[in-house]
């Protein structure tokens, strides 16, 4: 299920781009849809990895950051799709505060709705999809992407909602 989702994801719509995806796939993997040979062919990152990169910005793990970057340099990883993965993975996780309707999330699936949320409010993670479509603007002129990736994250670390901090502070 999850293979056929990644497959829609990436044919974007087009019957003739899935079905290539799909024969793709599975000369490459002996006769199998999996994620794997996916991810593999593509050189896309999950989205539950996705999440996990998410997560390590908003507890400002820098560390845990750039080394998943460099992972996911030696794997070849297409960074630009990474980023517009991670705008789409917050702007749904703001769609479903707003709407409460999982039905609307395409890119991630109800188990994962609550875990995009990063227990940031909404606000804040707006500011951070302000921030990755900043850094994928800016990906056109750089010499070295990855730099202007890594850059944003360690940006998007320092978002905070003065509220959330204020009531965070007062219940200490």
């Amino acid at each position: 299920e999850e293979a056929v989702r990644l497959v829609c994801q990436l044919a974007d719509g087009g019957m003739r781009d899935a079905l290539s995806i799909v024969d793709q796939v599975i000369a490459y993997s002996l006769d199998k849809l999996t994620c794997e040979a996916i991810n593999a062919i593509y050189g896309i990152v999950t989205v539950p990895e996705k999440i996990e990169l998410l997560q390590m910005v908003s507890n400002q793990d820098a560390k845990g950051c750039m080394q998943k970057i460099n992972e996911f340099a030696e794997r070849g990883i297409d960074i630009k799709r990474c980023t517009n993965d991670m705008i789409e993975i917050l702007k749904e996780s703001v769609i479903h505060d707003y709407t409460k309707d999982a039905s609307l999330c395409t890119i991630l699936n109800k188990d994962e709705i609550h875990d995009a949320k990063l227990g940031r409010s909404t606000k804040e993670r707006l500011s951070m999809i302000e921030e990755l479509i900043k850094a994928y603007d800016q990906y056109r002129f750089a010499s070295n992407i990855q730099s202007y990736f890594e850059v944003c994250l360690l940006n998007m670390m320092s978002i905070e909602d003065k509220k959330v901090n204020v009531s965070r502070e007062t219940s200490s």
